[in-house]
C-alpha cells in the first residue's frame, strides 16, 4: 500500500479539480527571495526505510524518463518537483518526496515545506499511484 506504483502519472488539471485531488503534484521554477515563511511543520507518517528508498526510486526513475508527464517538459537548473500522497493509511496520514533539477536530471532531495524561493509552474494530480 505504500509502495508507489511504476504506471504514476502526472496530469495537470483545473483548479477545481486540484481541491479534490488525493494525490498532487507542484513543478516549481528557482526564483531568489528574501521572503520568510512561518509555521508548523506536520511530519509525515513513517513507511520504513526500504519502502522509502523504493519509492524514491520509482519516481526518480518516472520522472527521468519523462513517461509520466502528460505536458511538455524542459527543465531548468535549480527547478523543483514535489509530490505529496494523502491519506495514505488513514485521513491525515501524507507522504512528500521533492526532486531537484541539477546537472541534467532530477535528484531526491529533503523536502522543505518553507522553500519560499520557488514559484509554481505548474502542479496538478497523481493517477496510478499505488
Amino acid at each position: 500500500m505504500c509502495k508507489i506504483s511504476e504506471n504514476l502519472q502526472l496530469c495537470t488539471c483545473s483548479p477545481e479539480m486540484l481541491k479534490t485531488a488525493k494525490h498532487t503534484w507542484r513543478y516549481a521554477r528557482y526564483t531568489p527571495s528574501e521572503n520568510l515563511m512561518e509555521g508548523l511543520v506536520m511530519p509525515p507518517i513513517r513507511i520504513g526505510e526500504e519502502n522509502q528508498k523504493i519509492n524514491v526510486e520509482t519516481l526518480l526513475s518516472a520522472i527521468n524518463a519523462r513517461s509520466c508527464f502528460d505536458f511538455d517538459i524542459s527543465p531548468q537548473e535549480r527547478d523543483l518537483l514535489e509530490f505529496m500522497f494523502t491519506d495514505i493509511h488513514e485521513p491525515g496520514d501524507y507522504l512528500t518526496y521533492a526532486f531537484r533539477y541539477k546537472n541534467g536530471k532530477w535528484m531526491h532531495e529533503h523536502y522543505d515545506p518553507f522553500d519560499t524561493e520557488l514559484t509554481t509552474v505548474t502542479e496538478g494530480r497523481i493517477e496510478n499511484a499505488w
